[in-house]
């Protein structure tokens, strides 16, 4: 996608092998374009386990997804489909009905036909990435009476509201490391062109801030 749209990506949930474990990541990619080629992409890989911790803690005994663009499953608690799973496991047919709407930028709520559960959708989208992004709650009907109805769907959208507020505070780690990857690009495509005076000049202690000094002293050695 960041070749054929040239914008910055968030990609869908995808396995990945870690020490014969297999983990479900994401990756927030930019292309690098120099003088309007595309050259290549530069990224990072976010592993999805704390968001299924945030969402397990936040969404109690409720039925609760997060659901990428294409309907794969970024977390899955109280629900059969694990994380990495698909949501027409869930919703059937009916998930791409939802999922048009969740792209509008529309919060979307119902009765699911024979499932005796109500059902609610609330889109957010990641980073500067348009494609939008869902928590999905999921509540049984037995659970209350009609008298009742009024305050089910005021625990489901306050719910909703917080878990979802929660998911946005865990992602602004992203929206950094995405800001990182960003100025990375720009100095990769400076060089490209020549200029040796740029310097990403990085401080941190993971990989991310290796990284940096590694480009930095490569882009060092080149323009002695």
């Amino acid at each position: 996608r960041p070749r054929e749209q040239r914008r910055e990506c968030m990609i869908d949930p995808y396995p990945f092998e870690v020490q014969k474990r297999v983990v479900w990541m994401t990756s927030a990619v930019v292309p690098v374009i120099v003088e309007g080629v595309f050259i290549g992409i530069a990224g990072v890989d976010m592993p999805l386990d704390h968001v299924q911790r945030i969402v397990a803690e936040r969404a109690a005994d409720v039925g609760a997804l997060v659901v990428a663009p294409r309907g794969r499953l970024a977390a899955s608690v109280h629900v059969p489909e694990p994380a990495g799973g698909h949501i027409a496991a869930v919703h059937g047919d009916d998930w791409q009905d939802d999922m048009k709407q969740v792209a509008q930028g529309s919060f979307c709520d119902h009765d699911a036909s024979g499932a005796d559960r109500i059902e609610a959708f609330a889109p957010f989208r990641l980073g500067r990435d348009p494609e939008t992004w869902a928590v999905n709650l999921l509540l049984p009907t037995d659970r209350c009476v009609a008298e009742a109805r009024a305050s089910l769907w005021q625990q489901m959208l306050y719910g909703g509201l917080a878990l979802l507020a929660a998911l946005i505070v865990a992602w602004l780690l992203a929206g950094r490391l995405s800001r990182l990857v960003r100025r990375m690009t720009g100095v990769i495509e400076a060089v490209a062109q020549g200029d040796y005076g740029q310097r990403i000049a990085v401080r941190r202690a993971d990989e991310l801030g290796r990284m940096g000094t590694a480009l930095d002293a490569t882009i060092a050695r080149l323009g002695a």
